[in-house]
């Protein structure tokens, strides 16, 4: 009986866990979707009073940091068109310790449909009054990355999907196919 206990006791847990896994995808993949949507409005919701927002740039030699803030992004954001800032990311890889989070989130950052640059999000999460802010927020910036998508990124790619098509955004959802794309719905009058 003890060992069934234990045994209930932790898929309990492990699931409590990746309960607070999804929700914190959920938030960066929301926040990534507000950014494409050119939609500032209840961005600041999602970070804490004062956060650290910085990029590391240079070379793998010598690295130079620029320290920004929110206020400025939530600008360069509400200053352009929908789908003109559109940040793909990769598999997001996730690091607790009690309240505090650190998401791993590899990028490629598009222009107006052009390929800009790509590199890491390094986002610092804390728990507060039950919820997940960011903290912290320190980007890499580089030209040359790896192209094309990997299979592991896939997984991402698609949770930003769905997460644009349960809040029924479609901005998001239509926005992220191709011109020439062709969605086929459940529905046949959605063809």
């Amino acid at each position: 009986m003890k060992n069934f206990l234990m045994l209930i006791l932790s898929i309990v847990y492990f699931f409590g866990l990746r309960a607070q896994d999804s929700t914190i995808e959920v938030q960066i993949h929301k926040l990534f979707n507000k950014m494409y949507e050119a939609d500032t409005n209840g961005f600041s919701a999602m970070f804490t009073e004062e956060p650290i927002m910085q990029t590391v740039a240079g070379t793998n030699e010598e690295a130079v940091l620029k320290t920004g803030d929110l206020k400025n992004w939530m600008n360069t954001i509400a200053a352009h068109n929908p789908g003109d800032l559109d940040e793909q990311i990769g598999k997001i890889k996730l690091r607790k310790d009690g309240a505090m989070v650190h998401a791993w989130v590899p990028y490629r950052f598009y222009y107006k449909g052009n390929y800009s640059h790509c590199g890491v999000n390094s986002f610092q999460l804390i728990r507060l009054k039950g919820s997940w802010k960011l903290a912290s927020v320190m980007d890499t910036r580089r030209k040359n990355c790896e192209q094309g998508i990997k299979e592991s990124e896939l997984d991402s790619i698609m949770n930003s999907w769905h997460v644009a098509a349960s809040t029924a955004n479609e901005k998001v959802f239509f926005g992220r196919m191709k011109p020439d794309g062709v969605y086929i719905g459940t529905n046949p009058s959605e063809l």
